[in-house]
């Protein structure tokens, strides 16, 4: 596996499915590998970022839906141009713990935003750019720690967002943009953290291996 193009994997899923444990153990295994890998998180990942997601996820902090939709696509234009471009121009792998999937499943499916609303201002935020793949992480019961604002939410909240994922899986969220295909690999998570991340890199390595990278 050589340097290679930079190409964009992003994980998805609800609360509580081991998303960032994923993205954490798929970082450990590219760099063992030789390559340059690139984590980050949304909201967050720039100075500007990690302030939005201090005003989202306080639990006093109530806003209306829509409110919350624009905090959450502010802070992904941020850290697309300030890090994610840059980052894949280089030719590093970058890992995103969520991406604009998480903003359907959480601010339409489970707070009721317009899809039409959410799906545009995600083209704004992002300007077009999409993931070479994306992991999505399924779970029958996930572990909430109720620690911030969105995993306070009520059960029928995370269970419309849960139903919000299972749509979006029967579409199978692939589409043709200007850069090609943007593939969805859908993963139970069955098993322990090793059964999953062994499940990931075979979703994973096809991608690399065909250096299937891309543009900044």
């Amino acid at each position: 596996m050589g340097g290679g193009r930079g190409c964009l994997i992003a994980f998805e899923g609800a609360d509580g499915v081991g998303k960032t444990t994923q993205v954490s153990r798929l970082a450990d295994w590219l760099q063992q590998k030789g390559r340059s890998a690139k984590v980050v998180r949304e909201p967050g990942g720039t100075p500007v970022g990690e302030a939005i997601r201090h005003v989202l996820l306080r639990p006093e902090h109530v806003m209306a839906p829509l409110t919350e939709t624009l905090l959450f696509v502010a802070a992904r234009h941020e850290v697309v141009e300030r890090v994610l471009r840059p980052a894949l121009a280089q030719g590093s792998v970058v890992l995103a713990d969520r991406f604009t999937l998480s903003t359907v499943a959480y601010q339409h499916f489970g707070a009721g935003v317009p899809r039409e609303q959410v799906e545009a201002l995600n083209q704004w935020a992002t300007g077009g750019l999409t993931p070479d793949l994306t992991i999505l992480l399924l779970a029958e019961q996930a572990r909430r720690l109720n620690q911030d604002r969105m995993e306070q939410r009520a059960d029928s909240f995370h269970d419309r967002v849960r139903e919000g994922y299972l749509t979006l899986s029967r579409e199978h969220w692939e589409h043709t943009g200007p850069e090609g295909r943007c593939r969805l690999v859908v993963l139970a998570r069955e098993g322990d953290a090793d059964h999953v991340a062994a499940a990931v890199l075979d979703a994973v390595r096809p991608l690399l291996d065909g250096e299937g990278g891309r543009r900044a």
